[in-house]
């Protein structure tokens, strides 16, 4: 069933391990109990497209200088994430460092930032676990406001934190806008 009321949308732009594509027909296999590459590299037999009974290969590209964004499902995804940017109040980044690297997602959220017809986008980030040193938080945060300006909401809080009660932080959010 579709939820209902307020969502949170989940764009997975740099490829997912449940994603199986086939590139002799063009389709894609979602796995979503399971990494499809988990099939992959248990038992390539079970890996093979629905529909021409080919080898399929995952869906994965790295944040890296160079990302071939040729693959017609990845660039779907980007394509429909920067559109649903431009509405957004609110956009919370979970276990994403912002490496130097990935200037594609730099500069997709800096088209966003200068084009819209609203309020500024509000951004939170949610990177921190149980043994990252602080230093690590530091950098990070430094590379998000350095690129991305001062009024991003840096927390110390982990992905498993913001799935088990996402609305605590989104209402940090909604308190910081009210000031």
């Amino acid at each position: 069933r579709r939820p209902e009321g307020k969502m949170i949308k989940l764009y997975k732009i740099h490829g997912s391990l449940n994603w199986l594509y086939c590139p002799v027909c063009s389709s894609i296999t979602l796995t979503p109990y399971e990494g499809g590459v988990m099939r992959i590299l248990n038992n390539q037999d079970e890996a093979t497209c629905l529909n021409c009974k080919e080898y399929t290969i995952p869906i994965i590209v790295p944040p890296t200088y160079f990302k071939n964004m040729s693959n017609v499902y990845l660039s779907s995804v980007w394509n429909k994430a920067e559109s649903e940017l431009r509405k957004a109040d609110l956009v919370v980044f979970c276990g994403y460092s912002f490496p130097e690297a990935d200037i594609h997602i730099k500069y997709m959220l800096k088209r966003v930032q200068t084009s819209r017809n609203k309020e500024p986008l509000k951004i939170m980030v949610i990177n921190n676990h149980k043994n990252k040193l602080l230093s690590t938080l530091k950098k990070e945060e430094m590379r998000y406001k350095r690129f991305l300006g001062e009024d991003i909401i840096f927390t110390k809080a982990s992905f498993q934190d913001f799935a088990q009660n996402p609305g605590k932080y989104i209402s940090l959010v909604e308190k910081n806008i009210d000031k």
